[in-house]
């Protein structure tokens, strides 16, 4: 193919990235309110601690609008990307009906990526393909179409918050403890430091008593064990239990690697 020129399509990821970077900012800034506030029970009959939820706050509603508009940028490159792959009067079709084809499933894809491409050089059309933008082939790009389709008509659902980690707390009580008196360390032989790992991610209800997760053994009043939060996507269908700010990020890794391969 001839050289093309792509610069609106890399103006729209670095906007992306723009909301990305202020979508970051403020969600750190939101869970450094310490917006969930858990309680632990211990359970005798099942040598385990629940943890509950007992306070929350509210999701901010800038959050899910920054990650809507950097979804709708990442989804518009693309768009972009297309319409730069057609030659200069090449096409009788207008700029409007020229798009990147995402598709809901391949048979879908095969009659409507033709119409979308139409005037597209057979190459560029051939690398479209390959990237297999439709559900079923590569499920990231149906999704990002999607989320940018949902924001278009209301704000995407954000309300979902998963637990990422759980960060344990040793010492020196805790490793005599553990072995039962076996032997003794002076006060600082271990020095105080959390291990964080990764814990099990359930999508909760934001409810008061909302059950988060359990762990083996009894952290009911010693707190060494804390959880994790971070803010993820709540749609049913949508990228359902994945953190907001991670996945944007992978995603605008997609689109990037999308249009170096056509230069």
């Amino acid at each position: 193919m001839s050289k093309v020129s792509f610069v609106g399509a890399h103006a729209k990821i670095e906007r992306a990235k723009e909301h990305i970077r202020d979508l970051d900012r403020e969600t750190a800034a939101f869970l450094a309110l310490n917006p969930y506030k858990v309680t632990p029970e211990f359970y005798v009959e099942h040598n385990a601690t629940a943890y509950f939820l007992d306070e929350f706050q509210p999701i901010p509603v800038h959050i899910p609008l920054l990650a809507g508009d950097a979804a709708h940028n990442l989804r518009t490159a693309l768009d972009y990307l297309a319409y730069s792959l057609i030659p200069k009067g090449a096409s009788s079709t207008p700029e409007t009906h020229i798009y990147f084809p995402i598709c809901k499933g391949l048979e879908e894809y095969r009659t409507e990526s033709v119409r979308k491409t139409k005037g597209m050089p057979k190459e560029a059309k051939e690398r479209i393909d390959a990237f297999k933008p439709y559900a079923g082939g590569d499920n990231r790009l149906w999704e990002l179409h999607q989320l940018d389709i949902i924001d278009k008509h209301r704000l995407l659902m954000t309300t979902a918050t998963i637990v990422t980690e759980m960060g344990f707390t040793i010492d020196t009580q805790y490793v005599e403890a553990a072995f039962k008196g076996l032997f003794k360390l002076p006060p600082d032989a271990i020095p105080k430091r959390t291990i964080n790992f990764p814990a099990p991610k359930p999508l909760f209800s934001m409810e008061k008593g909302a059950l988060l997760c359990s762990v083996n053994g009894n952290f009911e009043t010693d707190q060494r064990v804390n959880l994790i939060f971070d803010v993820a996507f709540g749609e049913s269908e949508v990228f359902s239990g994945k953190p907001i700010l991670a996945t944007l990020v992978e995603l605008t890794d997609l689109v990037e690697s999308i249009l170096l391969a056509f230069e």
